[in-house]
């Protein structure tokens, strides 16, 4: 478990939303902890009257491998009341070993 800070803000129909903290890494096989730090911050539109949204969240990486960063964009559709299909993709910015990738999320609310 990494120590993490949260802050988040709604403006009207924007929601912002800011997670960091440092991560550490147990290598057991090799008996060494690795540290690092994590910033992830992501901005998302929602559309009025719905629980659609369109956004792009950028997360940034720092460990012994050097600097990482991606942009995701991302939607969420509602399907019915209570289900929702999200979106995401992922796109390497500064990692040039790194691929892009694509993620699907079902959202189920109770």
């Amino acid at each position: 478990m990494n120590p993490v800070f949260i802050a988040a803000k709604n403006f009207h129909n924007f929601n912002t939303i800011l997670y960091t903290g440092p991560v550490f890494d147990n290598d057991y096989k090799e008996h060494m902890i690795g540290t690092g730090a994590t910033i992830n911050a992501s901005c998302l539109y929602v559309i009025p009257n719905t629980k659609n949204f369109i956004g792009l969240e950028n997360n940034m990486d720092i460990d012994g491998n050097g600097f990482h960063d991606y942009l995701r964009p991302q939607v969420k559709v509602a399907v019915r009341h209570n289900l929702m299909v999200g979106l995401v993709g992922g796109i390497p910015l500064s990692h040039e070993n790194s691929r892009g990738d694509l993620m699907t999320r079902i959202i189920w609310e109770l």
